[in-house]
């Protein structure tokens, strides 16, 4: 399901909104230039996903495995980042504004954030 809505507002060039997933397994999907708003991610696991440009805005990610994805020049509003993990991921450029992150681990390959 969450595959399939992040394919469709990319296409249809629009956010995805107020949207609730848990348990999805993505691997190898662009989703750069990809808005999500309002949205919560519980247990989702998204491996070599490249998210590139994506906005990510009132949004909390719980438990999730985002290993060796790409976050170059995104951009983290008032988002909760909780119990995730990120190893090898690449933030480089990306900016983050009034967001929280605990209990995650991973080993990012760039950190470059402001």
């Amino acid at each position: 399901m969450l595959e399939a809505e992040i394919s469709l507002a990319l296409r249809e060039e629009r956010e995805l909104e107020a949207l609730e997933a848990s348990g999805e397994v993505l691997t190898g999907l662009d989703c750069a230039g990809l808005e999500l708003r309002r949205c919560t991610l519980r247990k989702c696991r998204f491996v070599d996903c490249d998210f590139s440009g994506a906005v990510f805005e009132q949004a909390a990610w719980q438990g999730c495995d985002f290993s060796n994805c790409r976050f170059g020049g995104s951009v983290w509003r008032q988002v909760s980042v909780d119990g995730c993990k990120g190893d090898g991921g690449q933030f480089t450029g990306s900016r983050w504004r009034d967001c929280t992150c605990c209990r995650g681990t991973g080993r990012a390959a760039s950190r470059r954030a402001t």
